[in-house]
């Protein structure tokens, strides 16, 4: 039984590691209404590789313009690697495939993929 929830184990944390070319993120301009709209309107925004030099991150900016809020979405060097990774009601820096798609941005799916795997890894536990 141990050797199973071993290979459980491992089989959960393979899965939870990505692997790819490359940081992908969501990319607007601020001219584009669509764009503040986020997912619920994914044909105004491109999926792009961003450069696969130096460390990337993927943003989302809300500024005041003459007509309103302007949102812009993209790809950027990370230029203070002390930064931490946020997200607030105006400005997202993150660094996760398309994290900066969302309307309002959520980083829900990591934990509840921890709290899965622990609970997987209890309950074999207690079958052994």
């Amino acid at each position: 039984m141990r050797a199973l929830s071993l290979v459980l184990c491992l089989l959960c944390t393979a899965a939870c590691i990505s692997y790819g070319d490359g940081l992908m993120c969501y990319e607007c301009l601020g001219g584009n209404p669509g764009c503040a709209q986020g997912e619920s309107n994914k044909d105004s925004m491109t999926k792009r590789p961003c450069s696969p030099y130096g460390e990337q991150v993927c943003y989302k900016f809300i500024t005041k313009g003459l007509q309103g809020p302007i949102t812009e979405r993209g790809c950027a060097p990370r230029l203070n690697p002390n930064e931490p990774f946020t997200c607030t009601s105006d400005r997202c820096v993150c660094s996760q495939d398309l994290c900066n798609g969302a309307k309002k941005l959520d980083f829900a799916l990591p934990v509840a993929l921890s709290i899965g795997f622990f609970l997987i890894r209890w309950l074999l536990d207690l079958q052994s």
